[in-house]
């Protein structure tokens, strides 16, 4: 993207992407740390104050996503602008990426909440909760308590972390976690051995994409 910029007399310190909040299995389970959860309940302030976009000026951010005239001192913006560019550019070479590895995650997740040795897991940390004095009947449950949903005004209290400490350390008493994610694990394996060919495919497109960011990353800038 700067190179790209550059091609158009326009500088900018685009700065470093922002990191993910989490790292990629942190809440796959729920909450699981319990300082965090006396801090911050359920809510997700990295996520609700990211930025969707750098804050560029105007003239930067219509070359950067093709917001306004075709053309920028006399030359031709690329289509999709200069993000437009640079996803051409990493995706060279590639085939099509495939969102098979995310929806088999996601049909092994929704399949081990319905085992019934995860449930009977539930029914265990249900009880723990309701002894600290909540009634929740899974952990998914209290996540999406709308007292304690993220929004314009919201405020952690007291009464959400009280509930967010209790979820944790009734996850821990009755080992749920652990359980959940063997059961998950169990299911991600068949559907990996199910789809083994396409998932090869996949991998073999990741890696070219790979092996392109880093060839850019090495590129000196025009």
């Amino acid at each position: 993207m700067t190179a790209c910029l550059r091609r158009f007399g326009i500088t900018v310190d685009l700065g470093d992407p922002a990191p993910p909040p989490f790292s990629q299995n942190a809440r796959r389970y729920g909450l699981a740390d319990e300082a965090r959860a006396s801090r911050l309940g359920y809510s997700t302030p990295e996520i609700t104050k990211r930025p969707s976009r750098p804050d560029l000026p105007a003239k930067a951010r219509k070359a950067a996503w093709g917001d306004g005239p075709a053309k920028i001192r006399g030359r031709d913006l690329p289509e999709g602008g200069c993000v437009g560019e640079a996803g051409r550019t990493l995706n060279a070479g590639a085939e099509p990426a495939g969102t098979l590895a995310d929806r088999l995650a996601f049909t092994a997740l929704e399949a081990s909440e319905k085992d019934r040795r995860v449930r009977a897991a539930f029914a265990r940390w249900s009880v723990c909760m309701r002894r600290a004095g909540h009634a929740y009947a899974t952990p998914r449950d209290a996540n999406r308590d709308r007292r304690f949903i993220d929004g314009p005004g919201h405020r952690i209290g007291p009464a959400e972390t009280a509930v967010a400490v209790a979820d944790v350390r009734c996850k821990q008493q009755v080992r749920l976690i652990d359980i959940w994610a063997s059961v998950e694990a169990a299911y991600q394996k068949r559907l990996i051995a199910r789809h083994k060919t396409e998932l090869e495919r996949d991998r073999a497109a990741l890696q070219t994409r790979i092996d392109t960011a880093n060839s850019v990353l090495h590129r000196p800038l025009k």
